[in-house]
Formats: structure tokens, C-alpha cells, sequence
């Protein structure tokens, strides 16, 4: 998205905040003169954007890290897909086709691995039941 699109998206939010609620319609930031919603809201996306690119791409950009998860991610969602498979396989019985137990444990095995690998995922600090 150019840098247009971002600020006339954010004119038009303060211009809805602006009509929900008029104490928002006005910000003062210190003693200064009061300053447009609008302005004040480009400027924290301006700085959070300029923070974000100047940032070292070891750190808060991720960089190889947050590239090797995602790859990661990928290769374990395609082994997910082919364990269900096997799965099925073993299930289906060419002689019985009326037997649907393949379809259920498919679904079974692919319930069962994802959430697996949403709470391998879930962060290490934080208690699951919080």
C-alpha cells in the first residue's frame, strides 16, 4: 500500500472517530495548540513504519528467523497433509466401499495433529490455561 493510501485511510478513520465521538475529534498532545486527530494518527503510523524499517532485520523484523519459521510452518503443514492421507490409506477397504471408517479417521488424524501443532506453537512464557 503506497504512502497516499495510508494517509487517506487514515483521514477517513478520523473523520469517523471525529462523528462517534467528538472528544476524540480534538487531541492535545502537550500545552501546545490542539492538533487533528488525523495529523496525530499519521504521525504514530509514521513512526512505528520508520521504526519497523530501521529496526535490524535480526530483531523486530524477524529476518531469518521469522523466514525459516515460515518455512518451517509450510513443511510441517505438508507433512500433516500426508500423515492424514496415510492415515486413510491404512483405513480403506478397496473390498467394502460401503466402509467410511477412512473418511473419520482422516478427519480424526487431522484434528488431533493440528491441534498439536497450535499448542507446539503457543508461546513458551505464557500458561496455557491464561
Amino acid at each position: 500500500m503506497s504512502d497516499q493510501r495510508w494517509r487517506e485511510n487514515v483521514d477517513q478513520l478520523a473523520e469517523q472517530l471525529g462523528r462517534l465521538s467528538p472528544a476524540l475529534a480534538r487531541h492535545r498532545r502537550s500545552a501546545a495548540a490542539p492538533r487533528d486527530l488525523g495529523a496525530v494518527l499519521r504521525d504514530e503510523i509514521d513512526a512505528a513504519r520508520e521504526a519497523y524499517r530501521d529496526a535490524p532485520a535480526t530483531s523486530a523484523r524477524g529476518g531469518l528467523g521469522r523466514w525459516l519459521a515460515g518455512r518451517l510452518g509450510k513443511a510441517f503443514s505438508l507433512v500433516i497433509g500426508l500423515a492424514a492421507l496415510a492415515v486413510g490409506a491404512l483405513y480403506r477397504d478397496p473390498a467394502d466401499p460401503a466402509d467410511n471408517r477412512w473418511q473419520t479417521m482422516i478427519f480424526t488424524a487431522l484434528a488431533f495433529m493440528q491441534m498439536g501443532q497450535a499448542l507446539a506453537s503457543r508461546s513458551t512464557r505464557v500458561a496455557l490455561w491464561s
